[in-house]
């Protein structure tokens, strides 16, 4: 059986973004906690934010694609030990005080190619040049290249991630503090 699709769409734009309900698998093997594609599992504010994004970059022709949202802080702890990430704690892993899911990050990518495939480079710069727009940023803003030996490819460490361009710290987040109300 096939993975279940979650679909929902952007208010105004039309733009359907499909996203598995399935946790993610990736090459680095299998890595322990959960880790979630769900629109659902991100903070409203943040997820209406991201809609409005990823609808420009679909009406300029891109095929935007959810690839991570929520995980657990096991997951984040073993993606730092692999390198995958610089930090302890992350925005994909903040909770509200109940306990529900309310990610303030997640990983996109063009549907066309793999996310880490270099003919992502277009994307990912209309990505970062587009966030801002929406009170967001990305990792491509982030030091460190991804493709450091192309000039016409370099992207920041982690050009996919986008979460809020606030003075909210990842820590504060945590403790519940959001960037934007409800």
């Amino acid at each position: 059986m096939g993975p279940a699709l979650l679909v929902f769409g952007v208010v105004g734009v039309g733009l359907v973004v499909a996203a598995s309900s399935r946790r993610r698998s990736t090459s680095a093997g299998k890595l322990p906690g959960v880790e979630s594609k769900a629109p659902g599992d991100l903070y409203g504010p943040f997820r209406e934010r991201l809609d409005r994004l990823l609808g420009d970059l679909h009406a300029a022709g891109f095929k935007p694609r959810i690839r991570a949202t929520w995980r657990s802080p096991e997951r984040q702890a073993a993606y730092k030990a692999s390198g995958w990430s610089k930090v302890d704690r992350s925005f994909h892993e903040v909770t509200g005080p109940d306990g529900a899911r309310e990610s303030l990050a997640a990983d996109v990518y063009d549907a066309r190619w793999g996310p880490d495939d270099p003919r992502q480079a277009p994307f990912y710069r209309a990505l970062l040049s587009r966030s801002g727009a929406h009170g967001l940023t990305t990792g491509g803003a982030w030091t460190s290249a991804k493709w450091p030996n192309d000039p016409a490819k370099a992207l920041g460490w982690d050009p996919g991630h986008v979460e809020p361009d606030s003075n909210v710290s990842i820590d504060e987040a945590h403790d519940g503090e959001r960037p934007w109300t409800l």
